[in-house]
């Protein structure tokens, strides 16, 4: 009879502790994760490079999304035209992969003012990323950006 009873006792732990379990692991959300990053370019520099910088951004797996802002700090002389940023974000592996592209934001035309931007690119598996952020050719516009790498 003790033999039943323990066996019992030892089926129904193992059941419960199996339950509680599946509860933890159903329960436990994913995690978010972002990644913020900052650039300067004054009015002659063209491209900033986020791998030849040192500046990388560890991601989780999931639908990357690219958001920032531009504002314009300084003019110098007259501007010629607008030439837009690309902001490009590369997965750093051995041979490096773009993974996606927000491209031609065009910086404010006024000193001080800013634009937004927002961009959900593709499925990425998690990693190391950096950004490349870069234009076609100089405007005479110094630009200040800032933005966020995030998956949800």
């Amino acid at each position: 009879m003790n033999v039943l009873r323990n066996q019992f006792f030892k089926n129904r732990t193992i059941t419960i502790a199996m339950a509680l379990l599946a509860a933890l692991v159903m329960v436990t959300p994913v995690m978010a994760n972002s990644s913020d990053s900052y650039f300067l370019a004054y009015y002659d520099g063209r491209v900033v490079n986020g791998h030849d910088n040192g500046v990388f951004h560890q991601m989780n797996a999931g639908h990357l999304t690219v958001a920032g802002t531009l504002e314009t700090t300084a003019i110098y002389g007259s501007p010629n035209g607008n030439q837009g940023w690309t902001f490009e974000a590369w997965k750093d592996t051995l041979i490096h992969q773009k993974m996606c592209a927000v491209g031609k934001v065009a910086a404010p035309a006024g000193w001080g003012d800013t634009v937004s931007f927002s961009y959900r690119c593709a499925n990425v598996t998690s990693g190391s990323y950096f950004m490349k952020i870069w234009r076609t050719e100089t405007d005479n516009r110094e630009v200040e950006g800032s933005g966020t790498l995030s998956t949800p």
